[in-house]
């Protein structure tokens, strides 16, 4: 049996059912540990087969070394390994977890973990039949990923074992760029059966997880932060985009070159390439 307590923005997004289940929040506000959480204790409504609750999640990120060293490590914390009921195998990136329900009735979840560092990963990620995808960091993961992924969900358990009783994706990430197309999928067309779960800004009265952190975390990273990353990591805001705009920011004509400039001739016979 699971006996734990969420903030109440993961709480909401754990009770929810829509297809797609998006949360948006700062660093170190316990996103990972609460979808993870979340989907254990959904394992325990799947339907009976054969005496058991079964069900199966891809879990995605950018590489492999993101999913052993963020992802893996806190499911670990969370649910150590012991060999019988929850059982890490790392030469295959997956982690099977068995759980026992108020009923009596056992369940068990597949986690497999898969990176996107090549197109074979990428065309791995559409031949799995999965009852549920959670992408981590998805704000770093292509839209168009994240949709080709959701198709694989509700594959299984199969119809033949009872179907299931909810599936989707899940996915948790810090805030991303305006008019991305992140940003836009959620802000400016988000579909009916997307659901989006925004925690409070850190640095907030309300800010969730701040029991489980060292006394003045936050403070500490304002200080030199760049305010674009401030936005996306502490405040809770979406970060203006910087296409368009200055490599330099604080580059300034007058200030940074100098006097009488001179336009510069290029000549070019391919090669060679004559500047002067």
């Amino acid at each position: 049996m699971l006996n734990f307590k969420l903030s109440p923005t993961m709480s909401a997004m754990a009770k929810d059912r829509h297809r797609w289940r998006l949360a948006l929040g700062p660093i170190g506000s316990g996103k990972t540990s609460a979808v993870y959480l979340t989907l254990l204790a959904q394992a325990l409504e799947q339907p009976v087969h054969n005496g058991v609750r079964r069900s199966r999640c891809m879990v995605i990120r950018n590489t492999r070394a993101q999913l052993k060293d963020s992802v893996i490590k806190t499911m670990c914390g969370v649910t150590p390994p012991d060999g019988v009921n929850v059982v890490y195998k790392e030469a295959e990136l997956s982690m099977l977890v068995r759980l026992i329900g108020s009923d009596g009735v056992p369940a068990e979840i597949l986690f497999m973990f898969r990176s996107l560092e090549d197109e074979q990963d990428t065309q791995r990620l559409l031949s799995v039949e999965l009852t549920w995808v959670w992408i981590s960091e998805f704000s770093e993961v292509d839209l168009k990923i994240a949709k080709a992924a959701v198709s694989r969900c509700g594959r299984f358990p199969a119809i033949a074992m009872g179907g299931c009783t909810h599936y989707g994706l899940i996915a948790e990430s810090n805030f991303p760029v305006k008019d991305s197309p992140w940003y836009d999928f959620i802000e400016v067309a988000r579909p009916e059966n997307v659901a989006v779960f925004k925690q409070p800004s850190a640095l907030s009265a309300e800010a969730e997880n701040i029991e489980n952190l060292p006394p003045g975390y936050y403070e500490d990273l304002i200080e030199g932060a760049d305010p674009r990353w401030l936005q996306s990591y502490v405040i809770c805001e979406y970060p203006d985009s910087l296409l368009g705009k200055t490599v330099f920011a604080n580059f300034n004509t007058k200030a940074h070159c100098g006097r009488n400039l001179k336009p510069i001739m290029i000549g070019a016979d391919s090669p060679p390439l004559v500047i002067g």
